[in-house]
């Protein structure tokens, strides 16, 4: 799934594939690391009645995976 969404975004010109988790899962933020994801942030989401019950005060991480673009795809 990884590959067939750097190729994705290699096509349509994206810089960057951005992936949450729960933070109380380290295996997982692992997991994701070791395939160049990197760390961007740890956060909790709000307490608020727009989010859904499930979604609330969920501490979560955020990782990023950078896309390297051919130089034939960048756009001076």
């Amino acid at each position: 799934v990884l590959q067939w969404a750097i190729q994705y975004c290699i096509q349509n010109n994206l810089t960057s594939i951005r992936i949450d988790t729960w933070t109380a899962n380290p295996a997982i933020i692992e997991f994701y690391k070791k395939y160049g994801f990197k760390l961007v942030e740890e956060y909790t989401t709000g307490d608020t009645k727009e989010l859904p019950v499930q979604h609330r005060n969920l501490e979560v991480t955020l990782l990023e995976y950078r896309i390297e673009q051919p130089e034939e795809n960048l756009i001076d």
